[in-house]
């Protein structure tokens, strides 16, 4: 290390053992502006996690101001990304980041199973990307697993699939509460903001919270897919929704006798809308076995996901290559050494 960076170390305190952490490193220069103090270190490559935040306190500390360590380095060292990484996602509002570094031939990027996956993190993964650029390493690509998609796709559709046959016995909401609460009879008020049950004002929670049968649940969560049913035999009717709040996704039932309502919510429950809804959840012998939320109450919601569109002229193009090794289906044989 250079004479200035060790001079700093010493009048911090610096641990004498970790001095050969900064051994290629070198104070580039310090920035100050106002109350925030910004020390810039050139270096082979990123330092150690561990190092690199005792550092940043040492110096917050003896200054006794906002001090910022950024690290320039010269060349591409992945050593100490994951544990760095999993660092910046800490300060993430979806906790799904931390699992999504990918490595393709030493070649990092974060990986998403479909475009809104991608759109909900994408200021999360501006965070990141800063966090990791002042640690010194290169900024992370964002990557739509193709394959991913198309299978998570296949699977929910499959998992939330309605399979009522004419000839069982017409379905109804079970009556075993032996080993939950038994849900409260919920009358429909008349307000503007509700479409069903009462006024839904308890705090949201999570769909990936849910893990079991349960009463009183209040989420809100986008439509993806409707499904109808209407008994030949009887007035019975059901709504089956495919809902998420990007957390998780789960199957939702709407029953009802009456053809007004039914009408009602079909055109009401459509594809893409957000709702509020409370209810208790069971696992339903007509899913199969899968826990299902039995819908009592529905508010309509003015939550809007804002999409990011890409207003430049001149596009970007990713091309992503795999060899017959790889995994994915598919893969046509090409000789990429031509």
């Amino acid at each position: 290390m250079d004479k200035k960076l060790e001079e700093l170390l010493n009048t911090i305190n610096f641990p004498e053992e970790d001095y050969s952490s900064f051994f290629n490193m070198s104070l580039k220069r310090v920035k100050v502006n106002q109350n925030k103090m910004r020390i810039i270190l050139d270096g082979v490559s990123p330092l150690k996690l561990d190092i690199y935040l005792k550092f940043n306190k040492l110096l917050n500390d003896f200054f006794n101001t906002e001090c910022v360590l950024e690290i320039i380095t010269n060349q591409t060292d992945y050593t100490n990304l994951r544990e760095c990484y999993n660092y910046a996602t800490s300060f993430c509002k979806f906790p799904i980041l931390k699992e999504r570094l990918k490595n393709n031939y030493n070649s990092y990027y974060i990986e998403f199973n479909n475009d809104n996956e991608r759109d909900q993190c994408i200021d999360d993964v501006v965070k990141v990307n800063e966090v990791l650029s002042l640690m010194g390493f290169n900024e992370l690509n964002t990557m739509v697993n193709e394959f991913n998609r198309t299978k998570v796709e296949k699977k929910i559709n499959k998992d939330l699939e309605v399979k009522i046959k004419e000839e069982k016995v017409i379905p109804t909401v079970s009556t075993d509460y032996t080993n939950t609460p038994r849900p409260k009879k919920i009358k429909t008020v008349t307000d503007d903001r509700v479409v069903l049950g009462k006024i839904i004002d308890e705090e949201i929670r999570e769909i990936n919270s849910i893990v079991g049968e349960d009463v009183d649940i209040p989420i809100e969560a986008e439509i993806f897919g409707v499904e109808l049913f209407e008994s030949v035999k009887s007035d019975f009717k059901i709504i089956t929704l495919k809902i998420t709040d990007y957390t998780s996704s789960i199957y939702a039932k709407v029953f009802t006798k009456e053809k007004e309502e039914f009408d009602k919510y079909v055109s009401l429950l459509k594809q893409g809308k957000w709702f509020k809804f409370f209810g208790y959840t069971r696992y339903d012998q007509y899913s199969r076995g899968d826990l299902v939320f039995n819908i009592q109450s529905i508010n309509y919601s003015d939550k809007v996901i804002e999409k990011i569109v890409d207003t430049e002229e001149e596009k970007r193009i990713e091309l992503h290559a795999h060899t017959m090794m790889s995994g994915m289906d598919g893969v046509t044989k090409v000789d990429l050494g031509k």
